[in-house]
């Protein structure tokens, strides 16, 4: 059934090394030893098993597996887990088993994900999240649970709508009879307590950090699919004199202006985010060749310093934007980040309300 040598069963030594203490007490004493365990297969998935351990001599033993098939698989222990499911219904409350498959969830869980109860069962917990996490990730969970039985972190979660959120992420062992951990309990923290240091709340354009966190997604695509992207930073010139020229209220209207207005004339794939106070960023997915980044900068160049009209009075700021382009300009998200920053200050240094391609090739073919 599993294939592979004993000692090669099990999810780490410590818990071969405490079976086989088990077992040998209750072998010195009686001829057979039974129990419930998870067991690792030759391919490395688990599975549930019923083990039964006959003395057969002094030096033989005899094996016998019994695979548990999935209804008792999901049924060991819940009956004692059913309680804690209503405690508390403002947190997403999921059992998995130990590969993270998500076996019993509460209603928040679908307040909180989106998905019905339906869609949530039989899925791993890896499905619903934001890509952010790899997999050296949810090794460190493993080998947490293994060690200590419980884990907690921050957790990037896609909502159905494909909105990301950001919430406390607690897993704690649940362990069966035999003190073997069988299942996790997952709880998931309400979102809406962290959700103000990724959206800004002026513009409601994602945050400097969750940009961050998009363009590494964005990289990693690019990197699987041999795809190009560009990151443009654009500073807003002179907003300290339009904020003492019309006011704070009538900078922040144009600001927000300004940020809609990117958001509009670039695609659904694309990410625009406020950057900073007096910045905006955007980042130009799967571009088909790098003079399609010329166009769209010069587009968006050209829409931005157009006066806006506010309460009656004509605003206008200088702009000044920077260009990098992957893999040409780098391959990795601060270096690319830094040299679209340094392309920017040199666009403002030459008096702003102008491009500027980090890479001098580029920029001589958009001159």
């Amino acid at each position: 059934l599993l294939k592979i040598p004993a000692d090669r069963l099990y999810r780490t030594p410590a818990d071969y090394v405490r079976f086989q203490q088990q077992a040998g007490l209750c072998l010195t004493n009686m001829a057979t030893y039974d129990t419930q365990q998870w067991l690792r297969k030759k391919n490395g998935a688990y599975i549930h098993c019923k083990l039964t351990v006959k003395k057969l001599t002094s030096n033989r033993m005899l094996w016998l597996l019994e695979k548990i098939t999935e209804p008792k698989q999901i049924q060991v222990g819940l009956n004692h887990l059913q309680a804690i499911l209503w405690i508390t219904t403002n947190e997403a409350i999921l059992i998995t088993d130990i590969q993270l498959r998500i076996l019993k969830v509460n209603p928040a869980s679908s307040t909180l994900t989106g998905y019905t109860t339906e869609e949530l069962l039989g899925k791993s917990l890896q499905d619903f999240q934001a890509g952010h996490q790899q997999a050296p990730f949810y090794q460190q969970i493993m080998d947490s649970m293994s060690q200590h039985g419980q884990w907690q972190s921050r957790f990037w979660l896609r909502h159905k709508n494909n909105a990301v959120y950001t919430c406390e992420l607690k897993l704690h062992a649940y362990n069966d009879n035999d003190g073997m951990g069988s299942h996790y309990i997952v709880i998931l923290g309400n979102p809406k307590t962290s959700q103000s240091a990724f959206d800004d709340p002026l513009t409601n354009l994602p945050s400097r950090q969750l940009f961050r966190h998009k363009l590494l997604q964005t990289l990693a695509h690019a990197q699987r699919n041999k795809k190009l992207f560009a990151v443009l930073l654009i500073s807003i010139g002179d907003m300290a004199a339009i904020n003492m020229k019309y006011g704070c209220a009538v900078g922040d209207q144009f600001l927000c202006t300004i940020g809609q207005s990117l958001k509009s004339s670039v695609r659904d794939s694309d990410t625009v985010a406020r950057y900073d106070g007096e910045q905006f960023s955007v980042d130009l997915d799967e571009i088909t060749k790098t003079q399609d980044v010329a166009i769209v900068a010069q587009m968006l160049l050209f829409k931005l310093t157009q006066p806006i009209i506010l309460k009656g009075k004509s605003v206008l700021g200088s702009i000044s934007i920077g260009i990098v382009v992957y893999p040409d300009d780098g391959t990795e998200v601060d270096t690319l980040l830094e040299l679209a920053e340094g392309a920017m200050q040199h666009a403002k240094q030459q008096g702003g309300n102008q491009c500027y391609f980090h890479n001098h090739t580029l920029q001589e073919q958009y001159k």
